[in-house]
């Protein structure tokens, strides 16, 4: 199904969405129903920001694996096996905690917006009610910048592929008894390796789907696109809402909503690009065209004059990963509609 309607569209960018919107996101909900959302939203957050910083300290198990393919000892073949299956559970919770993600992210929009029909959006700003939500507001924000954290976090973890594959081959040796074993210490090994059991988890079903996973470049990302696009399939509100939220960030951020050294406005800035990359892949022409509803030359300029409008905030080299983000990240950038000046000034 098409995003955005032309009905339902032609409403949502007849007039300024944000005109005078000013948030405080200090702020406490204002109701019951945001109260519940944010304290979900709030104990999510404190589960990604552990799962976050396990996987920016994640620790290949390539050294050990190296030498128990070039000294295939039972000794070598052992601790290789032992630290490679604990990194493969940990692999396991890192696929884990994007499925989980993708279905809060899925669930926080869906409430978010639940007071709208699809027949009655004309005022996305006033509808949503966003003068007195901008606790929810901060806490999107903060969602999708879990994500970007996470997938930036695992594109640098290079040998994460490496030790699941590594684990896949051992565990088909693993109980396979090795010829010349001699010493007691081989044997001890040998024995060691006889007994291992296969965690429950880590089923061959289970292994084969991780790996899948772990072949996108954007895996949380991916799974969070999926989410949105399924519930869009069934709320033409939540389909034309989808560009309006980078948009939101764009205004922010623009109309200097916070003092330049809040980090709220970094905070703003990774959830503009988040939720670009996510209307890019969502809508089917993305978010680059020219008829595009985001306010894409409004956002490369933010980008480009970040670090001059905020120095304090010291953030010139996360403004560049940014960048880096929506170029490599998005899939519609370099296609033909998109206008030649936008792909000039991301690119360069």
């Amino acid at each position: 199904m098409a995003f955005g309607t032309q009905n339902t569209m032609g409403k949502c960018i007849s007039r300024n969405w944000f005109e005078g919107l000013v948030l405080d996101f200090d702020a406490q909900p204002q109701n019951e129903d945001d109260q519940k959302l944010y304290d979900e939203a709030t104990a999510f957050l404190l589960d990604a920001e552990n799962i976050i910083s396990r996987i920016e300290g994640y620790e290949s198990s390539s050294a050990l694996s190296r030498k128990a393919l070039a000294e295939p000892t039972a000794e070598n073949r052992w601790h290789a096996l032992e630290s490679v299956c604990k990194n493969t559970l940990e692999i396991y919770h890192f696929w884990r905690f994007a499925k989980n993600c993708s279905q809060f992210i899925g669930k926080f929009l869906e409430s978010f917006v639940a007071q709208i029909g699809d027949d009655q959006l004309t005022d996305p700003s006033d509808q949503l009610q966003l003068s007195t939500r901008a606790a929810l507001v901060r806490q999107f924000a903060s969602l999708i910048s879990a994500v970007i954290r996470f997938d930036r976090a695992k594109a640098m973890a290079n040998s994460i592929q490496n030790d699941l594959s590594f684990y896949r081959r051992i565990i088909q040796s693993a109980h396979q008894p090795q010829t010349g074993v001699g010493s007691a210490n081989d044997r001890m090994y040998e024995e060691k390796l006889f007994e291992w059991k296969q965690p429950a988890e880590l089923t061959d079903s289970v292994v084969s789907t991780v790996s899948f996973f772990l072949a996108s470049p954007v895996p949380v990302m991916q799974e969070v696109c999926k989410a949105i696009e399924k519930i869009s399939d069934k709320s033409e509100t939540i389909q034309a809402l989808i560009p309006f939220i980078p948009n939101l960030y764009v205004h922010l951020i623009k109309k200097k909503t916070f003092p330049a050294d809040s980090e709220f406005n970094f905070l703003c800035l990774r959830a503009m690009v988040g939720f670009i990359i996510v209307t890019d892949r969502v809508e089917p022409e993305g978010a680059f065209h020219s008829n595009s509803v985001v306010k894409i030359n409004d956002a490369i300029s933010i980008l480009e004059n970040f670090h001059k409008n905020h120095p304090a905030l010291n953030k010139e080299e996360q403004v560049y990963q940014l960048v880096d983000c929506l170029k490599y990240w998005s899939v519609h950038l370099q296609d033909d509609t998109t206008p030649s000046k936008i792909a000039w000034r991301l690119m360069m």
